[in-house]
């Protein structure tokens, strides 16, 4: 059901994930063996209440695979509060895992291999220490150390390309 929300509301054939205010996310064109889709717009009405998540919500979620690594991206576009972006990634990151976990009662194994990522772009002026922060508080939620990114760089190509770092 999650995934035919997804699929039928927010899969997007554009390369980005839209944010308030024009902000994009986006990722070049992928290479051969790359797979790479976009779920835009997951924090509008009709996709959040069909999934069933709360009001914080990301802006969207990339699947990305290459060969074995699998990952799934969650995406959100601040100007400066990283403390709300931060709460809106752990609310759909808790939320989803806890979803498939249910869901993949035949496939555990395949999603002991995903990679959870964070990416929070910032399109204003925050300290970095408060960048530095706000990962810190993501790797304990759950991400792995180095799966978590808040940037003012709106290309997110040569984060889902890293090698991964497992979730545990």
């Amino acid at each position: 059901m999650p995934f035919s929300v997804l699929l039928l509301t927010a899969v997007s054939s554009e390369r980005h994930i839209s944010g308030y205010g024009g902000d994009r996310v986006s990722m070049q064109t992928p290479r051969a063996g790359e797979v790479a889709l976009f779920f835009d717009k997951i924090d509008g009405d009709i996709v959040r209440q069909s999934l069933g998540v709360g009001k914080k919500c990301c802006d969207g979620i990339i699947f990305y695979a290459h060969g074995t690594q699998k990952v799934i991206c969650l995406v959100e576009m601040k100007s400066a509060n990283l403390g709300e972006a931060e709460e809106q990634i752990k609310e759909t990151y808790t939320h989803l895992r806890e979803m498939l976990k249910k869901e993949c009662t035949f496939c555990k194994d395949y999603l002991q291999q995903i990679n959870w990522r964070a990416y929070i772009y910032r399109s204003g002026a925050a300290p970095k220490k408060d960048a530095d922060r706000c990962v810190e508080r993501l790797e304990k939620c759950g991400f792995a150390k180095g799966n978590v990114k808040v940037l003012d760089n709106p290309d997110i190509t040569e984060f889902l390309r890293k090698e991964s770092k497992r979730h545990n």
